[in-house]
């Protein structure tokens, strides 16, 4: 879905593509939910990306998400029928321990992921999404000195900081008040 995105913004004639992006997140959401944070991270980078930002005003983006919804749809009345008992696995997942001490699984994430994706690219990640943070606010009229010295586009970085920076600070809030498993985080 990620490279299928990437179709359509760099072929400003391929409207279609939109769709085959809406498909393969209909699929995603039907493998695992946090395909959920796909959507607003199109959102987020056309928001950000003064070049992209005219396909909100097309169909096209929100006919993909209309698409994707109606193949993850079985999944919503299967739960509506059956109490929503599988979101509410999925909710409960996330607040585990409700009793626990502010930030008492927090050093437990941290360290998972610098176990489970190793330390130096852990770190790596964490600094490359911060940078790219701070090059795309901090910069004039688009421009972002630290993606053009790693040989990026500002758009390439409004890419990245878009899927990679929302997944991360959400399993980052999570992991403040419950345990998180391992390998929660991996699309970021």
């Amino acid at each position: 879905a990620l490279y299928a995105v990437t179709r359509p913004l760099q072929d400003d004639r391929s409207a279609a593509g939109w769709y085959v992006v809406g498909a393969l997140v209909g699929f995603g959401l039907l493998c695992k939910l946090t395909m959920l944070l796909f959507a607003p991270g199109v959102l987020l980078f056309l928001l950000l990306s003064p070049r992209y930002r005219r396909w909100l005003s097309t169909p096209h983006p929100w006919l993909a998400f209309a698409l994707a919804l109606a193949f993850f749809s079985p999944v919503v009345l299967w739960n509506a029928r059956h109490g929503w008992m599988g979101f509410l696995h999925t909710v409960t997942l996330g607040s585990r321990r409700h009793d626990a001490a502010p930030f008492r699984w927090f050093g437990d994430f941290i360290g998972g992921q610098a176990i489970a994706i190793g330390p130096l690219l852990f770190l790596a990640e964490l600094w490359c999404l911060g940078r790219l943070s701070v090059s795309l606010f901090r910069g004039r009229g688009g421009e972002t000195p630290d993606a053009a010295r790693w040989g990026l586009s500002a758009d390439a970085a409004r890419f990245l900081l878009a899927f990679g920076a929302p997944t991360m600070l959400l399993r980052l809030i999570v992991s403040l008040k419950s345990k998180m498993e391992i390998n929660w985080p991996a699309p970021t």
